[in-house]
């Protein structure tokens, strides 16, 4: 179901995303897909064009490939439009997906992929909703200090995948998100790659291992439905 509508911004427009669930009467877990494309680009589109909604639905998981408010040009640092309309997208589904669809919004993860990464790393940092993250390449910029709510004591497990060589964001940011927060964090992973210059949705469409961890990282956190050890 696509260009489902979930919310007006005032002076931007309307707002939509696009909603999958696997055959059968559910409750599914929900899965909330954030696209990149440096914040003023990209599109929910490319989460099915490269097959992530079909291979989620599949696995048993609803899915939410939203487009949020795109920018100008490169924020410096205000990410706050961004954020909120991810929330409200994820609120969204919480809420039972305006009836559309057999969602159980107690089981939501989400993935994000370059800037989207971003904004979903940040949304699962404030929203206790969120039971499972996942990145592509995304990080918090070289100060993300500045973007922790002291009110969150615990954020939802976290799975980074980052190449030392990513010709997009800095490897180096990423650890200063490991070694400030995961401490708050009841389980945060970083899988390494070193050298091959891949980013975002790369991981999905040129790797085997970005693919198969993303997915068992969802049904163990998500679902609930396997063990998992790494």
């Amino acid at each position: 179901m696509t260009n489902v509508f979930y919310k007006n911004v005032p002076g931007y427009g309307d707002l939509e995303g696009d909603l999958a669930w696997p055959d059968g009467g559910g409750p599914f877990p929900g899965i909330v897909l954030v696209h990149g494309g440096g914040f003023v680009g990209g599109d929910k589109s490319k989460w099915f064009i490269e097959g992530v909604v079909q291979t989620l639905a599949a696995r048993g998981f609803a899915s939410w490939a939203i487009d949020y408010r795109l920018a100008e040009e490169v924020p410096e640092g205000d990410l706050s439009g961004q954020i909120q309309d991810v929330i409200d997208a994820t609120t969204w589904l919480y809420n039972g997906a305006g009836g559309l669809a057999p969602i159980d919004g107690h089981r939501i993860g989400m993935l994000g992929s370059s800037a989207g990464a971003v904004l979903a790393c940040l949304t699962a940092i404030f929203d206790p909703r969120v039971k499972g993250y996942v990145s592509w390449s995304g990080n918090a910029g070289a100060d993300p200090a500045a973007l922790v709510p002291a009110s969150r004591a615990g954020f939802a497990p976290f799975l980074e995948f980052h190449d030392t060589e990513d010709p997009t964001t800095i490897f180096p940011n990423l650890l200063k998100m490991r070694d400030l927060w995961h401490e708050r964090c009841s389980q945060w992973r970083i899988f390494q790659t070193t050298g091959l210059g891949i980013h975002g949705f790369e991981y999905w469409t040129q790797t085997n291992f970005g693919k198969a961890l993303t997915l068992v990282w969802f049904e163990y956190h998500v679902k609930g439905s396997r063990s998992f050890e790494f």
